[in-house]
């Protein structure tokens, strides 16, 4: 459980970035 939370987590960070990346533009 603890290694699938962890690729949640990195899904998670990916998308925040594409979302400050659409902010910026």
């Amino acid at each position: 459980k603890k290694g699938h939370i962890c690729l949640q987590d990195h899904g998670n960070e990916v998308a925040f970035r594409n979302v400050k990346i659409r902010e910026v533009k």
